[in-house]
């Protein structure tokens, strides 16, 4: 796989017919392992030859340091860092305006600049309407746990799979169902039959210690915050969601921390301040989540930056949500003149609360 990435990365600097995997922008485990195995997959099998197969994670370069549980499993697994290629590093435009350009996307189905171009979308987010995706684009949605799952199931269609992607795929699983915790409530029979069949093909003994070992220790890497400022943090786990009209912007950064650890951070207020200008974030939306002995907690801030009836807006969905968030105000945090909750619905997870936070940003 690593002379396989090499390769890629000499491609990325070239304006030939090139077909690239790209992976979300939030660029967490389960998508770049995910878009690393189906490009590698894909470049196996010549499915799209003569085109180049290149995987892209969907981060400028100086971002990946912040993804810790990525670069450690990477490297890990003897996967060289520098030949990975992120989305400053490989002319997409330039090989867009010269309709060399296709795309597979994974771990996401809306892409404003290479959505057109997609010839197949592998994905567990729920549809997006104002996705504009071609009608010949090949897709797979399904809501399961891990987006690793259907890259899994997809490979296993046409072969066994090398065991370097499924076992890269099989750390993604794990990490994204919370080890198929029942509090959790995100494993689907999908991501219970993938890891299974992985793990008979790795030879995995000692199954469930395994995979309780395999999530500590995932858990350890992403949690590791220690060399990250406020600022990093703030960029480790980002989604940036958008009106249809482009002028109104919510920020939603996923925390390996608790909200309530993050607003007590040196500088804090003043990264976030830093952050909403960089982005022209009217909102800001927080969403903490701690493993503490494989309990889960999770917390969630909302943040009004310059348009309080937004603000209102959306803190009015989040506690009036079907099934309900069980959120819990926090009076004891004083951040910003934000609102701070306690969600005691462990089950919901950004993959929940976007679409539904995007619902309400897409009435301005």
């Amino acid at each position: 796989m690593n002379t396989f990435l090499k390769e890629s990365k000499k491609f990325a600097s070239l304006l030939e017919p090139t077909l690239v995997v790209l992976g979300n922008e939030a660029c967490d485990l389960d998508s770049a392992v995910s878009a690393i195995a189906l490009a590698y997959f894909l470049h196996r099998i010549g499915r799209h030859a003569p085109r180049n197969v290149i995987p892209v994670l969907n981060i400028p370069r100086k971002e990946l340091p912040l993804k810790t549980e990525v670069t450690y499993f990477l490297q890990k697994k003897s996967l060289d860092l520098e030949n990975l290629v992120c989305n400053d590093e490989i002319r997409l435009n330039e090989l867009k305006e010269a309709q060399k350009l296709s795309t597979v996307l994974v771990d996401h189905n809306f892409n404003t600049k290479f959505g057109h171009l997609a010839v197949q979308v592998l994905d567990h987010h729920q549809f997006d309407p104002n996705s504009n995706l071609p009608e010949t684009c090949e897709k797979r949605i399904e809501l399961v746990g891990s987006c690793a799952s259907i890259v899994a199931d997809h490979i296993f269609e046409s072969t066994e799979g090398d065991l370097e992607s499924l076992s890269l795929l099989y750390a993604a699983i794990v990490l994204d169902t919370v080890n198929f915790s029942k509090d959790a409530d995100k494993a689907r029979e999908l991501d219970f039959r993938m890891a299974e069949k992985i793990e008979k093909l790795l030879n995995i003994k000692n199954i469930e210690q395994h995979r309780v070992e395999l999530m500590e220790e995932l858990i350890k890497a992403r949690s590791d915050v220690s060399s990250l400022n406020a600022a990093q943090i703030l960029y480790k786990d980002l989604k940036i969601i958008k009106n249809p009209a482009g002028n109104k912007i919510i920020a939603i950064p996923g925390f390996p921390i608790s909200v309530e650890d993050f607003v007590k951070k040196e500088n804090s207020e003043e990264k976030l301040r830093e952050f909403a200008e960089e982005n022209n974030c009217d909102v800001i939306l927080l969403m903490g989540l701690k493993i503490i002995d494989g309990v889960i907690h999770r917390d969630l801030g909302l943040i009004n930056i310059r348009d309080e009836k937004l603000f209102e807006k959306v803190s009015e969905a989040l506690q009036n949500y079907n099934p309900s968030l069980q959120l819990e105000a926090r009076s004891n945090i004083s951040f910003m003149s934000g609102q701070f909750f306690k969600q005691l619905n462990l089950k919901a997870s950004r993959k929940q609360i976007l679409p539904l936070t995007k619902a309400v940003l897409d009435t301005f």
